[in-house]
């Protein structure tokens, strides 16, 4: 990491940023006779832990592409392949994960399929608009820190409003623009067929 991303300033701005958008999405999922699931749980940073969602809410399970130390149950798997059965979960996170996959709406189907009709998806993603384009360059060409030049599929607000419209499966409920540069989104899952297969599934 660059001397910029290793100051105390910035180890302090980054944690609270990441805390701040946790204490959202808790009130957001706030009943905890739903597990949550978090796809996606890996460090936010470099001075943070794996699972720190989970950490932070003190219950739900975990999945990622990579293995990863959680005190909570954790299942290895990727965000196009949940190793899931269909349904079953009634709350899914998913926190800056989606512009890291190359193919969103594979992602998205995926989310779906382990959501219960009327489930809650809360996804988190930057808002790509020229405010946070410079501080990504900025922070990519000058911190050169975790997550530097792994965005692929990078849209504004309403470049997501309109994937989540054309994607069909979820009703957005609620944006929020988090300190201007990140969105939360508050999805509902829509009543759909039952059309698409399901890969080897781990029962939850």
């Amino acid at each position: 990491m660059g001397r910029f991303g290793r100051t105390g300033f910035t180890r302090w701005l980054r944690e609270k940023h990441h805390r701040g958008r946790y204490e959202i999405m808790r009130r957001l999922v706030a009943d905890r006779a739903r597990r949550p699931l978090e796809v996606g749980c890996g460090p936010p940073c470099e001075t943070m832990q794996d699972g720190s969602f989970l950490r932070f809410l003190g219950y739900g399970l975990g999945t990622d592409v990579e293995r990863r130390s959680v005190p909570f149950p954790f299942v290895q798997g990727d965000i196009k392949a949940l190793p899931f059965r269909r349904d079953a979960f009634e709350v899914v996170t998913c926190i800056e994960i989606i512009e890291h996959v190359h193919h969103p709406t594979a992602a998205l189907d995926e989310l779906a399929r382990v959501l219960a009709d009327r489930g809650t998806l809360i996804l988190t993603t930057p808002n790509n608009h020229f405010f946070f384009r410079l501080i990504w360059f900025l922070w990519e060409h000058f911190a050169a820190g975790m997550w530097a030049h792994t965005h692929v599929y990078s849209l504004n607000r309403r470049g997501w409003l309109r994937v989540m419209r054309e994607h069909g499966r979820f009703a957005v409920t609620d944006v929020k623009n988090y300190w201007g540069i990140n969105l939360i989104m508050h999805l509902e899952k829509r009543r759909a067929s039952r059309a698409h297969p399901c890969p080897p599934c781990t029962s939850v």
